[in-house]
């Protein structure tokens, strides 16, 4: 099966890519955000726990159900949701107030990033291809939070936090899908015995090469409209979003530790 040989070739040349704009392309440094923009962000984010944990551990055969790239996908969101609460709560005496980025603070919003740009591609890619492709056309109200509810709830997220989406996620964007394709094809080859939780990830098909360059296209496509979404919020709610500083404004000792890159 030449098929096997150009996907696994793909994975490969993928995630190097992947690897090489992670190392390329940081986020700004000399920053400030606001960790804890609202008390109202602190009580929907500790709701918005409450709710994924639910769906994911009550609704969904775990360990079973991590074959699918949608629990993954919820996953994501839920570490997101409780590393971001437990991040403002620590930080809920500074409410309305920005500070120099950390380390934390950065990979906090590129964890969002993430979690925010590949909701959207689990929403599209169940309604249009995995659905319709269905025997059984009955709609499960878990199905539809996994896939559009979750969008929703990550939009007012976005809209209420001190984040903005950045082009140096690109390599996490890239890296995320060739994970999961790497995983798959190892679970099919051994666990799954030979199961293939989506039919498009089967490597005997001729389009899988296709499929393979194309799902990962389209992700970096949607890190674009994010992109876009970010430009808007930055018009329309500036006092959310990290304005940059001259390295040498004065920091508080804390933060001065917090950013100091080691030797």
């Amino acid at each position: 099966m030449w098929q096997s040989f150009v996907v696994a070739f793909l994975l490969v040349a993928l995630g190097a890519v992947g690897v090489y704009f992670i190392r390329r392309f940081q986020a700004p440094v000399h920053e400030t955000y606001q960790p804890s923009p609202s008390q109202l962000l602190l009580g929907y984010r500790a709701f918005l726990v409450v709710l994924f944990a639910v769906a994911l551990f009550g609704y969904n055969t775990l360990p079973f159900a991590w074959v699918y790239y949608t629990v993954w996908n919820l996953t994501l969101q839920l570490v997101y949701l409780v590393w971001a609460t437990v991040h403002q709560f620590r930080h809920r005496a500074d409410t309305g107030t920005a500070v120099p980025t950390t380390a934390e603070s950065r990979a906090l919003n590129a964890f969002f990033d993430v979690c925010f740009s590949v909701s959207f591609l689990v929403c599209m890619v169940y309604w249009g291809v995995v659905y319709p492709s269905r025997v059984d056309k009955t709609i499960k109200i878990m199905s539809v939070f996994q896939h559009g509810i979750n969008c929703i709830f990550l939009m007012g997220e976005f809209a209420l936090n001190g984040f903005v989406v950045r082009k140096a996620t690109l390599g996490y964007i890239l890296i995320l899908p060739v994970l999961y394709g790497a995983f798959s094809w190892i679970g099919h080859e051994t666990w799954n015995d030979g199961f293939w939780p989506y039919k498009f990830l089967d490597v005997s098909s001729q389009a899988s090469p296709l499929w393979c360059f194309g799902t990962v296209l389209i992700h970096s496509v949607l890190l674009l409209g994010t992109l876009g979404l970010s430009k808007l919020k930055s018009r329309w709610r500036p006092a959310l979003c990290p304005v940059a500083f001259h390295p040498t404004l004065a920091l508080t000792p804390k933060d001065d530790e917090d950013n100091i890159t080691p030797a």
